[in-house]
């Protein structure tokens, strides 16, 4: 018989059981709400307020306890600093339950734990770009014009004006030219002229040639 244990099994051996509701304390201590199934969010409940009341007294026996439940000395600072004066002039009831309906799938209840007292949370803003500085590259008129007028003197064109006077000056080719596949050279064989086939040099048919010209 299970006599004097108020506690809920939740389906969970004793260390199973024991890992989640820190889990879900040390949740509710770093965003202030959780949202569970009702069962668990009392059971987490019961174990933040225990934290709590060790935190407002601040000795270093409870300071320990509250190391040994969260198991993480910078949210143990957190809980003690931010956390615990908030709740000073409260005696009980640092935290509450809403109950916000049923989960798809199972239909259990669900809830949201939060703390009664919640500190401000601060939005970090975005930084602004840097913006990157373009380089300037410094102008001499002077020493252009010296350049321009050499080049005026040794009679340069630009280039642009040779690739004109080029392609203006080759001769166009005839489109009426013959393929130039089928107007190979045919090379004397020995007894006749043979003419020599334009996929005679590729793939399989290139390797098996003299089996196909027989």
């Amino acid at each position: 018989m299970r006599h004097a244990k108020l506690n809920k099994r939740l389906g969970r051996n004793r260390s199973q059981r024991k890992q989640l509701m820190r889990s879900l304390v040390r949740g509710l201590f770093i965003s202030y709400s959780i949202k569970t199934t009702l069962v668990k969010a009392k059971q987490a409940g019961r174990l933040a307020e225990k934290v709590i009341s060790y935190a407002k007294s601040a000795a270093l026996k409870d300071i320990r306890a509250i190391d040994a439940i969260l198991q993480d000395k910078a949210l143990t600072r957190k809980v003690v600093s931010l956390v615990a004066p908030l709740s000073k002039d409260r005696i009980g009831g640092y935290t509450r339950i809403i109950r916000v309906g049923f989960r798809r799938g199972d239909g259990a209840q669900t809830a949201v734990l939060e703390l009664t007292d919640m500190p401000e949370k601060t939005k970090k803003g975005k930084r602004p770009k840097a913006q990157k500085a373009k380089a300037v590259t410094p102008e001499l008129p002077a020493q252009s014009a010296v350049l321009d007028e050499a080049n005026e003197a040794a009679g340069r064109k630009d280039t642009k004006s040779k690739l004109r006077d080029k392609d203006e000056s080759a001769p166009k080719p005839d489109r009426q030219d013959k393929n130039p596949v089928t107007e190979r050279k045919l090379k004397p064989g020995k007894g006749m002229e043979k003419k020599r086939r334009p996929y005679a040099d590729k793939g399989i048919i290139g390797k098996f040639k003299k089996f196909f010209d027989k």
